[in-house]
């Protein structure tokens, strides 16, 4: 016999060995098996810490991986335009650390020359499980703040 389990709308912390037991009146077989889930990634956070220094936080597992992009102009870098140039080569550190739950926490910093050379930064995440992206949009000479869940404005003096 051939028996197939399926799990709907698993959560991340019910990553771990489970057993399953067949049984009949003749015979008892057991079996322990491992899940592992997976998750695509969340950007927790993006925000500027220093005058040239951007942290980007982000969660999944398996542990996504940060790829930056700056845009040095805002008309060239609408989402539908490819004026987005990515910063694999520039100045970034990665440090990452593991939850209790196995979930992977990423906290990824792009230090630039200078801020107010771009108009835009991008974080984007990925993993085997999918992949999310987050702009950052670099106004000068303002005096306010803005945030919403899908692009945060930050002023810079």
């Amino acid at each position: 016999y051939v028996s197939t389990l399926t799990l709907h709308q698993v959560q991340l912390d019910q990553t771990g060995t489970y057993m399953a037991t067949a049984f009949n009146e003749d015979d008892t077989e057991e079996v322990l098996f491992y899940l592992q889930v997976t998750a695509p990634p969340r950007i927790l956070s993006l925000s500027e810490v220093d005058k040239n220094a951007i942290l980007c936080v982000i969660e999944g597992v398996p542990t996504p991986s940060v790829t930056w992009y700056t845009c040095p102009s805002s008309i060239s870098c609408s989402n539908l335009s490819h004026g987005w140039r990515s910063q694999l080569g520039a100045s970034g550190q990665n440090v990452t650390t593991a939850t209790e739950e196995g979930v992977t926490l990423v906290r990824s910093v792009l230090t630039l020359k200078a801020l107010s050379s771009v108009s835009a930064v991008r974080c984007e995440a990925t993993n085997s499980a999918g992949g999310r992206a987050q702009d950052l949009r670099v106004l000068t000479n303002c005096e306010y703040y803005c945030s919403t869940a899908a692009l945060q404005l930050t002023c810079v003096s």
